[in-house]
């Protein structure tokens, strides 16, 4: 894989993401409706959901904080303020999302939705906006500035981290 291959592979994951959002969504959608089947189908299917994000998602931060976000600003100084929000943003998500687990766990013990649904459609949120400012904001200034050496030196980055 060339190092421009591995910003290929984010925007692929991306379109996973956003189809896996989709799916929270509807997820959501059918906490609401009172069925005791209807809802018993939401929770696995957030469970689920919930699983796949902690693995991929998770792992997909991981590649950015520790192999794309420091070569960015190493090689693009002026992203440096963006590549933090981008970090704090993780953050943000992540904390969002254990928050939305210790809900889940709540609802399925209880069958009180709480702070569920608006947990939920938060991380939602979070997660389109993050992936948007990735795609729109930082995606095409390393695109744009990186020499052949430069994406060499990212799929070096990428081995020596082993998060391939």
């Amino acid at each position: 894989m060339h190092g421009r291959e591995i910003l290929e592979t984010h925007l692929r994951e991306h379109e996973g993401l956003r189809t896996r959002l989709e799916e929270w969504e509807a997820a959501l959608g059918k906490t609401a409706g009172g069925d005791y089947h209807q809802t018993q189908q939401a929770l696995r299917a957030l469970r689920s959901l919930c699983r796949f994000f902690q693995h991929e998602g998770w792992h997909h931060f991981h590649e950015e904080e520790t192999v794309v976000y420091p070569a960015a600003e190493y090689r693009v100084p002026r992203l440096r303020g963006l590549v933090w929000e981008l970090r704090h943003e993780h953050d943000m998500i992540r904390q969002v999302f254990e928050e939305f687990r210790r809900e889940l766990a709540y609802f399925n013990a209880s069958g009180e939705l709480r702070h569920l649904p608006q947990l939920g459609r938060d991380l939602v949120r979070l997660l389109r906006q993050h992936i948007e400012r990735e795609e729109s904001e930082l995606h095409p200034v390393v695109l744009k500035e990186f020499s052949e050496e430069d994406w060499r030196a990212l799929r070096r980055l990428f081995v020596e981290a082993q998060v391939v």
